[in-house]
């Protein structure tokens, strides 16, 4: 590796996914989604970083109420600007049921006092349900299950577009990115 003002260099080889149209509000409890995209580093002062194919949807959500048992989802489909259905998302399968596990945090306070706090977090990921990089429509459907046993049904649509980087970049460039 050679220096790069003082520091070494990373290749960077990444696709990104921007959210271009998030879904809109809904009543009930719906869970958060991102793109993970299997991003990888090859050394820890300079060397690649790079993303590989196929990608996952992620799913978070976090349950203050302690109500939730789980979130399950009954379909998942990408489709990409050209009409095309992605056979990752079409082979996956389902239904995919995350269940909810109690979290811990650890926050410093002034005068040095820790406050602990517990919520219940339901996460997941669908695996392999993206495998082009390119603008695509992501449609999400499913329930959020209550410890009472109802259902309530969710259902998002959200595009999101590609965002390429093949730029060389210093270790202190990426180290204050992260």
């Amino acid at each position: 590796m050679t220096s790069c003002m003082g520091g070494l260099q990373y290749k960077m080889d990444t696709t990104a996914f921007k959210m271009i149209t998030p879904a809109p509000p809904s009543r009930g409890p719906v869970p958060d989604t991102y793109i993970d995209t299997n991003m990888s580093i090859s050394g820890m002062f300079g060397g690649k970083i790079r993303t590989r194919k196929p990608y996952a949807v992620g799913s978070d959500y976090t349950d203050e109420s302690f109500t939730l048992e789980a979130v399950e989802f009954t379909r998942v489909m990408v489709t990409y600007g050209d009409g095309t259905a992605d056979p990752g998302a079409a082979a996956f399968k389902l239904p995919r049921r995350f269940d909810a596990r109690p979290y811990e945090s650890y926050n410093s306070m002034s005068g040095g006092r820790v406050v602990k706090s517990t919520v219940n977090s339901i996460s997941g990921k669908l695996r392999g349900v993206i495998t082009r990089d390119e603008d695509f429509t992501l449609l999400l459907e499913g329930t959020v299950i209550k410890k009472d046993g109802t259902r309530e049904p969710f259902n998002l649509k959200e595009r999101y577009e590609p965002i390429r980087d093949t730029t060389t970049r210093s270790w202190a460039e990426v180290i204050s990115e992260v």
